[in-house]
């Protein structure tokens, strides 16, 4: 009897000592850490901590060429495909000029583009909010449009990309375009948009920061939310 006893006590060591391991783990831990699996889409995926990782990742690449590899594997990261053939960029007058696709039902295609300099803190957080964007589409099964998310530069890159879409414009029945989105407030204006089209900016000037560490992430995430509502919302 005793000996049972002993064999039952050393049996539950291991569980013991699992759990004090996961009551000491510091609490607000992201639930991936601790093998929960999140549901995947939706206002729900969007979160600082990405924002702040993707605006970081971006913010630090050496060159626009690093810029486009860095977003072209974000965005692979969330289920999207290369939008110009087998290739996520293609040249642009000035920086960099990417994009990627989401296979939809419909032929109609709605277009995403993030405006803005990857080398400053304001691109590099346009730009991660287009992954964040792309991971709260990440949702099962196939949607009704077509989306084409795609970042550029600047100006001369986003006149670039309107003139010679990834598809013929007119597949394209909407297009928004994004950037600056580092201030408190979401702002929505008339732009100009493929082959004489209408667009729709959705922008929330800020302070242009000067480090990094100046962004308000957690505002990032609200302004990232309320895109998505709005684009969900046609």
């Amino acid at each position: 009897m005793l000996r049972g006893g002993r064999g039952l006590r050393r049996s539950l060591r291991p569980a013991g000592a699992l759990l004090a391991g996961l009551l000491l783990l510091p609490t607000g831990c992201p639930a991936e850490q601790l093998g929960v699996e999140l549901p995947r889409g939706g206002p729900q995926a969007i979160s600082h901590e990405d924002l702040q990782r993707d605006t970081w990742l971006l913010g630090r690449a050496a060159d626009p060429a690093q810029q486009a590899r860095t977003l072209g594997e974000r965005l692979g990261q969330m289920r999207m495909l290369p939008a110009f053939g087998s290739d996520w960029a293609r040249p642009a007058p000035a920086g960099a000029l990417v994009c990627g696709r989401k296979e939809g039902r419909a032929t109609q295609v709605g277009l995403v583009v993030a405006v803005g300099d990857p080398a400053t803190p304001a691109g590099a957080a346009t730009w991660a909010g287009l992954v964040s964007l792309a991971k709260g589409w990440d949702l099962p099964g196939q949607p009704d449009r077509t989306r084409i998310l795609c970042a550029v530069s600047g100006p001369q890159g986003l006149a670039a990309l309107l003139g010679a879409p990834p598809v013929p414009a007119a597949h394209i029945d909407a297009t928004w375009i994004l950037g600056p989105l580092d201030g408190p407030a979401l702002q929505r204006e008339a732009a100009p948009g493929p082959a004489g089209q209408a667009a729709v900016l959705l922008s929330a000037p800020g302070g242009a920061p000067q480090g990094l560490g100046e962004l308000d992430y957690r505002s990032l995430a609200d302004r990232v939310r309320e895109i998505l509502a709005a684009i969900d919302a046609g």
